[in-house]
């Protein structure tokens, strides 16, 4: 879930006795989710190598970041042959929200990938291309940099929710209103997403000739949570990230042994370090 300027702008299903991860903010794999949904406790029983796992985790009382990648390929059908699903997601100290998704099958094993966001109000397209979530008097603008060529949808899904099994008449229905973003079938899948509270500023792609990365108004996150190679005009790293803010603030790294900015050499050493540089 996402809540900003005191409303709910992503959502989930709420109180399902069946929980699924078509009603989540997740991603699904030729229309499936996971292979153990559609019950209530989804982890329960499932033996340690099928759960997912979590990594390069930059969070603290002094960082004004956040980041953090899922592994979740293992809760999905074996039989579907996802060999990587890996969910990077930032935080800005701007209150933004990044997310890179990075999918891969077995060779020759073409999937179809989908996004999906959870509303409590359809998203409203607009003329540059992003979608605008509204949720009382709190807006947010979603703009998906990748993959370029994805089908893009809006549907109505319907929850039954029950609170409480105790007492089944108080029953209830959830309305959600899924944007689904899928890619063509493909061995591998690739989404950029940005999420902007505010009316303002959805950001721009910046320009990577290594790494994946989305530039705002004084923010800027790099990534290459799986090659950890970022290369752009200013920045040269050997990272999972690189979070930059204007002049005046000193960059953040992930899982990094080099950085070099403008020219300048603030990192070099042998073990892969996470945190504030200089």
């Amino acid at each position: 879930m996402m809540i900003s300027q005191g409303e709910f702008l992503a959502v989930d299903e709420g109180y399902s006795n069946r929980k699924r991860a078509a009603h989540h903010n997740l991603l699904l794999v030729d229309g499936q989710g996971y292979a153990d949904e559609d019950r209530y406790h989804v982890y329960k029983d499932l033996p340690f190598e099928r759960q997912a796992r979590q990594r390069d985790v930059l969070v603290g009382d002094e960082c004004d970041w956040v980041h953090a990648t899922a592994e979740i390929a293992a809760m999905y059908d074996p039989g579907l042959g996802v060999r990587r699903l890996d969910r990077t997601l930032v935080f800005t100290p701007s209150g933004r929200l990044v997310l890179l998704d990075l999918a891969e099958s077995e060779p020759g094993e073409g999937r179809e990938w989908t996004f999906l966001l959870q509303t409590d109000r359809p998203t409203e397209p607009q003329p540059d291309g992003t979608r605008l979530i509204r949720s009382g008097s709190a807006v947010a603008r979603v703009r998906q940099f990748a993959p370029l060529d994805a089908s893009v949808t809006s549907e109505v899904t319907e929850v039954e929710a029950n609170p409480t099994s105790s007492t089944p008449e108080l029953r209830l229905t959830r309305t959600l209103h899924t944007l689904r973003s899928t890619s063509p079938r493909s061995v591998s899948g690739q989404f950029l997403t940005a999420i902007t509270p505010g009316a303002a500023d959805p950001g721009e792609r910046a320009e990577c000739t290594d790494g994946h990365g989305v530039t705002f108004h004084g923010e800027t996150v790099l990534l290459s949570p799986v090659a950890r190679r970022i290369r752009t005009a200013a920045v040269s790293a050997d990272a999972a990230a690189v979070l930059l803010r204007d002049d005046a603030h000193a960059p953040y790294v992930v899982a990094a042994t080099r950085l070099e900015l403008n020219g300048r050499v603030l990192l070099d050493v042998p073990e892969p370090y996470t945190g504030k540089v200089g």
